[in-house]
């Protein structure tokens, strides 16, 4: 019988594939082997990649020696990531002298301070917002008591706020001037600084160097160009705008700046003249900085708040210690009760009085215990609404010191820290007055604040975003400011 299968010729159907050799088959597992192969391999390269750049001293980070001058880098250093330990971003333990202990591979930012405190605190965020701008490593000083008697000592940043926890959530790292410069050493330095605050003054003279004095830092002045002022044509408006202070950060930014400016100033110790220095760039005031609006921290949007103050939280001292004031407040007894949820208000009332118009009485221009109480309910019923949280305790901070209003206060059941029963002031020093009452007003789920008052603006941010609370802003100035 014919073996059909052996002798019938192959026909090419367009739905059968042509017939292919045993050494063609070999060759295209050999390829798909290949592929599979080299696939892998570059994965485990970029896997080492990404690891290795979060080591503490990666191979691919570029090291001191191989760095170029400071003045020959026309491009911003890649934005620095963990670990957040402030002896990686400096040469080693704080020393007399400033300079000897900055890594020549990192550039640096840093400012002064000319405000109160919540003032100061908002001058820092807003100079570590322009670091991430710059990338640039930004280094905070401490706080000047200038509102609670020049009698106290000066206050770490690092005492009362996590610096860590700031570097690790706004990936990168944060130093204290303490990392870098002894607080012993008696070395004066001089450096060159930009005064925003010239160009936007009255006086159009720098603000001068706040608490700088205390790390031997003796500044000369150059005036920033006034293209950075956020309203040109208005010489009484103090805002400076973010992005054309960054500039002055990266070499074609400070060259076209110093070519308009008119010189630097004389430094007050030294009386030495210098050009802002290009390895740690430094600002005399920051308190005006904005985006793209006047007093943008009181606006949602405002981007020193989102991209740095949002993660600026109490260090583990204060928020202990804040804590423990409130279980007595409330009367919880036990240290680890749960806190009741309460309302925080903050009536601002002592230096607001120069600002009511001359025809309308005190006790008319400045809001009443009653017009707070009537914000207060309305956050009460709002957190019921929209939270489903029932608040009965309210706890009031001012400024106040007529004992009738306080007293009035007590009257509605509300709830007040007792600084002079503590010693507040006697057991951690009148820093912790201010501090202390801040971490209060950040600690409730609902906040009623007052307007004009930067404490309330702060304040305000911090129950919105931490807590995801509810606020409310009173009016005053005039008559009847606050009614709806």
């Amino acid at each position: 019988m014919m073996n059909t299968e052996e002798t019938t010729p192959f026909v090419d159907r367009p739905d059968t594939p042509p017939p292919r050799s045993r050494k063609h088959v070999r060759v295209n597992k050999h390829l798909i082997w290949s592929l599979v192969s080299l696939i892998f391999l570059l994965s485990i390269l970029v896997l080492f990649l990404l690891i290795s750049d979060n080591l503490p001293f990666s191979p691919w980070r570029i090291s001191a020696e191989q760095t170029p001058q400071y003045h020959s880098l026309v491009a911003p250093l890649p934005p620095l990531r963990g670990p957040w330990e402030p002896s990686h971003y400096v040469k080693g333990p704080p020393t007399k002298r400033f300079r000897e202990n900055l890594r020549p591979d990192i550039r640096y930012i840093t400012g002064f301070l000319g405000g109160g405190w919540t003032n100061d605190v908002m001058t820092y965020v807003n100079m570590i917002y322009l670091a991430l701008l710059t990338q640039r490593v930004p280094i905070v000083g401490t706080f000047s008591p200038t509102h609670i008697g020049y009698n106290e000592s000066l206050l770490h940043f690092g005492e009362v706020f996590d610096v860590q926890r700031l570097g690790r959530e706004i990936k990168t790292p944060v130093l204290e001037w303490r990392d870098v410069k002894d607080e012993s050493s008696k070395q004066v330095e001089l450096v060159g600084c930009w005064s925003p605050w010239a160009a936007t003054g009255t006086d159009g003279q720098p603000r001068g160097n706040g608490n700088a004095h205390h790390f031997g830092i003796d500044v000369s002045y150059t005036r920033t160009p006034h293209d950075s002022n956020l309203l040109m044509s208005d010489r009484n408006d103090w805002h400076v705008k973010f992005w054309p202070l960054a500039e002055l950060g990266f070499p074609d930014g400070r060259s076209r700046a110093i070519a308009v400016a008119p010189g630097p100033t004389s430094s007050n110790i030294l009386h030495g003249f210098a050009n802002p220095d290009e390895h740690i760039l430094c600002y005399d005031f920051l308190y005006f900085a904005v985006e793209n609006r006047q007093y943008e921290w009181e606006l949602d949007f405002s981007p020193a708040w989102r991209f740095v103050g949002r993660h600026l939280h109490w260090s583990d001292k204060v928020k202990d210690l804040a804590r423990e004031y409130l279980r007595r407040i409330f009367g919880v007894e036990g240290p680890n009760a749960e806190i009741p949820p309460f309302i925080a208000v903050h009536a601002r009332r002592n230096d607001f009085e120069e600002r009511c118009e001359p025809e309308v009485p005190l006790e008319e221009c400045l809001p009443s215990i009653s017009v707070f109480a009537r914000r207060v309910e309305e956050v009460r019923a709002e957190l019921l609404e929209k939270r489903g949280i029932t608040v009965e305790h309210v706890l009031m901070t001012s400024d106040e010191t007529d004992p009738e209003w306080w007293a009035d206060v007590q009257a509605r059941g509300w709830y007040f820290p007792d600084h002079p029963a503590e010693l507040t002031a006697e057991k951690y020093g009148k820093w912790y007055l201010p501090v202390l009452d801040a971490a209060f007003q950040s600690m409730g789920s609902g906040f009623v604040g007052t307007y004009y008052s930067t404490m309330s603006t702060v304040a305000r941010r911090r129950v919105e975003t931490w807590n995801n609370g509810i606020s409310r802003i009173v009016m005053w100035g005039t008559r009847d400011a606050d009614d709806h």
